[in-house]
């Protein structure tokens, strides 16, 4: 089916974002991540600039003709997944779940969402870092020219005071 370039205008894309330099990169992995890519200090600026390249982008496809993605509806889970695992583990879990009075489901379930939980923390903690690390070096090399300056101001007091007292010996 034929779809409308005001369908692929409206369209609610999915976006990516990642913390990267002291700013956000955008993207709408749709498209591919370097195809339509938007960066910024200010994430609402970069999320703007990408909103900008994607309506352009779209446009220019669709009147050259060429295929655009259209953003899939997102899958429903049931909840329920098959997991093979070795015997050994599946004792160990089995008998982990019973000293902790759940059941092996429920016991699993926990350590998944613990072990996503952690992922996740360790993720946000190295973005925090490395904007942190993109902070201090701002800092760092500011405070480094206004030292640079204050020295500067402080040479050029001292050859001030210099050619005072070279006129006053020589007067």
């Amino acid at each position: 089916m034929a779809r409308a370039l005001e369908d692929y205008l409206e369209a609610r894309y999915q976006m990516r974002f990642e913390m990267n330099e002291g700013g956000y990169g955008v993207w709408h992995p749709d498209f591919g991540k370097f195809t339509l890519y938007a960066w910024d200090e200010n994430l609402d600026k970069a999320i703007k600039e990408l909103d900008g390249m994607r309506e352009f982008f779209i446009k220019m496809q669709f009147q050259q003709g060429n295929e655009l993605p259209f953003p899939e509806e997102p899958k429903p889970y049931s909840g329920n997944f098959v997991l093979r695992i070795p015997k050994d583990l599946h004792a160990r879990l089995a008998q982990e779940a019973k000293e902790n009075n759940v059941s092996l489901n429920a016991y699993i379930q926990h350590l998944l969402s613990e072990r996503h939980r952690e992922t996740s923390a360790e993720q946000t903690l190295k973005e925090i870092q490395s904007q942190i690390n993109a902070h201090i070096a701002a800092l760092a090399e500011q405070t480094s020219k206004e030292i640079q300056s204050q020295i500067n101001a402080l040479i050029a007091t001292l050859r001030e005071k210099e050619k005072q007292v070279a006129a006053e010996d020589t007067a």
